[in-house]
């Protein structure tokens, strides 16, 4: 993906800095797309890559504040634990227990999680009807978890995370109604009448 033609990146005292906070982050395309994505709408914005190792987390986002930065995605390692670092959380990210997104406002730091509503996004313009539509996720408890809460908030009718928390390296929490996994939690799909074969639910 190019540059937009035409359109110079030219950084000054007024071009706000946004970025995204891993560890390792060197292979994220999210600089290059985010780049991109500003100079195309003329936007005198620009984002970076902030490696940093979990035991400097606190600082990071501190660092963050004190630099000015309006804002900054969170990539693995630090989901969770950016939790404990922010001043408010949204109702949707602490159902889910994670944040990919913080917003710097009055030098206060604001996590969101936009998973699900990532995920509504398509179906919406799709026209699928999402209240009449029953759907079975399938991948890690982690990811199903956070695309879960979206899917439940928009109204699909039924939802399963198809990998076992145990085989995910996670553990159920703020689970939303009608979610749930085929490791710790085969007895509930079963007893919705979702047949589970070794762990997976059989769609």
């Amino acid at each position: 993906m190019a540059p937009t033609e035409g359109i110079p990146l030219s950084p000054s005292g007024t071009t706000r800095l946004y970025g995204i906070m891993g560890y390792p982050i060197a292979h994220s395309l999210s600089p290059l797309m985010q780049t991109f994505a500003f100079q195309h709408h003329h936007m005198d914005c620009v984002y970076l890559p902030f490696p940093v190792a979990p035991e400097r987390l606190a600082a990071a986002v501190a660092g963050a504040v004190a630099l000015g930065v309006c804002g900054f995605n969170v990539t693995i390692p630090h989901k969770e634990a950016i939790m404990a670092h922010l001043d408010e959380i949204s109702p949707a990210a602490r159902a889910i227990g994670a944040v990919n997104t913080v917003h710097v406002r009055d030098d206060r730091t604001i996590g969101y999680n936009t998973d699900g509503e990532g995920f509504l996004q398509p179906l919406h313009a799709l026209h699928v009807p999402l209240t009449t539509t029953t759907t079975c996720m399938l991948g890690s408890w982690r990811r199903g978890t956070r695309c879960g809460h979206g899917v439940a908030g928009g109204g699909l009718s039924g939802i399963g995370a198809g990998e076992s928390d145990a085989r995910a390296g996670g553990t159920p929490r703020g689970r939303p109604p009608g979610v749930f996994s085929t490791g710790a939690g085969a007895g509930s799909a079963a007893g919705r009448g979702w047949p589970v074969w070794r762990g997976r639910v059989a769609c």
